[in-house]
């Protein structure tokens, strides 16, 4: 080793035991518990921090639940508003920008622009984008989010009642089928039709709604978006914006006769459902419904009591008939909408996505309260049935033939405006009269002695 090599060596273990030297002086150590303490301290703030953050935000979470309505009576005005109003007028207003479309078939956006007749047809559907877009809004400021199977924090009974309010558009438009065949306003049938086309516009008009509001805030959702994905550093957090980004940017690529087809294909799939479904199974109950166990029960109870035992046992396996068809109707409604999503949408979904616990509940609650009152109706019958007399039997059917007659003549182009008058009031001067007896044929059971039963029941 050299002179030099030798003194450079020397120089840096004097630097070296002169460093170790300093590290160890009170100075260094006075600076580093300084240091150390300093890094408590902000540890804590953060922590405190952290803390007061989670407090804020549980704080703002309850200043906007305060300010929303959990009165079930502004759900149900809401979900009926969207579900007949709002999709009637997004149907609506899609048809009318066809025809404008059509009236201008070849000409670019700019040049329709100029016909007068376009422009109002194009405002029509922009004008019901608005109005959906202002309901959605209106349920997002002052409803509070829709109760899941999951919630812990919501009761059974909250869960049950805001599911019944959410379908209540569904149960209502089952229900207002089933009356109006059975008061003879329209035949079955018709009946069904009519029931059919309320859903076929409620799924289509909502799914073309949707679409379209989708499609209007998705720039704006790109931007954020884009914004956040420079800040953002994680490999995992980066490519779930990225895909973000790119679901919205498909979005803004539909094109109208994608929108089009899908919301054609949510109508269609929800009418043709409902119609061999809901509609099927209401309007002919009895079927599913047949009397069980008629010889049993009348070795047991007797004749009559062992008529409407059995009946009524029919009438319980109905529901659960009718529970079974509202799911497997409901799953493939699901399933071809998802079908159309992937298809149509170009969306990456599985066809199965829905149909889970929440999705059962659903159904299955919508499934009994359109049976229910079938059911009821179908019980109340039997029994009436087996307390009627012969003459109380006469009278009932004599004044139906005569109310199905007035029917047929108000329906009929025979009769003048005053005379189709006259025939209203009749007819439900009839119903109410007929409404009243078959109340006080059941209401006599509380009128008959012990043997007066017993002779009824045998």
């Amino acid at each position: 080793m050299s002179p030099n090599e030798v003194a450079l060596r020397n120089s840096l273990i004097t630097e070296y035991n002169d460093t170790l030297s300093l590290a160890n002086s009170e100075a260094m150590q006075s600076q580093w518990k300084s240091l150390t303490a300093s890094r408590a301290e902000l540890s804590e703030r953060s922590d405190a921090l952290t803390s007061r953050a989670k407090q804020l935000n549980d704080l703002n979470i309850g200043t906007s639940a305060i300010g929303k309505s959990y009165e079930l009576g502004d759900q149900f005005a809401q979900v009926m508003e969207e579900s007949f109003l709002g999709t009637s007028a997004m149907l609506g207003g899609s048809v009318f920008k066809l025809i404008g479309n059509i009236a201008t078939i070849g000409k670019t956006e700019d040049e329709a622009m100029q016909n007068s007749f376009y422009r109002d047809m194009k405002n029509a559907k922009m004008a019901a984008v608005d109005y959906n877009a202002r309901l959605q809004t209106r349920r997002e400021d002052y409803l509070p989010s829709r109760i899941e199977w999951d919630d812990e924090e919501a009761g059974w009974g909250d869960y049950v009642s805001t599911m019944l309010v959410e379908n209540s558009p569904s149960i209502l438009t089952a229900m207002g089928t089933l009356g109006a065949g059975s008061a003879g306003i329209l035949s079955a049938k018709a009946a069904a039709n009519v029931g059919s086309s309320v859903f076929f516009v409620m799924e289509a008009g909502g799914q073309m709604s949707q679409l379209e509001m989708a499609q209007r805030n998705a720039g704006e959702i790109v931007a954020a978006l884009e914004t956040e994905l420079l800040s953002t550093t994680g490999e995992y957090e980066r490519r779930n914006i990225q895909t973000q980004i790119q679901e919205q940017k498909d979005i803004l690529s539909l094109s109208q006769w994608q929108k089009s087809l899908s919301s054609l294909v949510y109508g269609g799939t929800a009418a043709v459902a409902e119609r061999f479904g809901s509609l099927e199974f209401i309007n002919n109950f009895q079927k599913y419904s047949r009397a069980i166990g008629v010889s049993r029960f009348q070795r047991l109870v007797g004749n009559s009591m062992g008529r409407t035992l059995a009946k009524t046992t029919g009438v319980l396996g109905g529901i659960g008939m009718g529970a079974g068809i509202e799911v497997l109707e409901e799953g493939m409604t699901l399933i071809g909408q998802n079908l159309s999503d992937v298809s149509i949408l170009g969306q990456d979904k599985n066809i199965f996505e829905g149909l889970d616990k929440d999705f059962l509940a659903n159904t299955l609650a919508t499934s009994m309260a359109i049976s229910g009152p079938v059911a009821s109706q179908s019980i109340y019958s039997t029994v009436k049935a087996e307390v009627m007399s012969r003459k109380e039997a006469r009278e009932e059917s004599k004044m139906r033939d005569e109310i199905m007659g007035l029917q047929n003549e108000i329906n009929g182009d025979k009769l003048t405006e005053e005379e189709r008058k006259r025939a209203r009031r009749k007819k439900f001067e009839l119903m109410t009269e007929l409404g009243l007896q078959n109340t006080e044929v059941v209401l006599k059971i509380n009128d008959m002695t012990s043997k007066e039963f017993e002779d009824v029941t045998e």
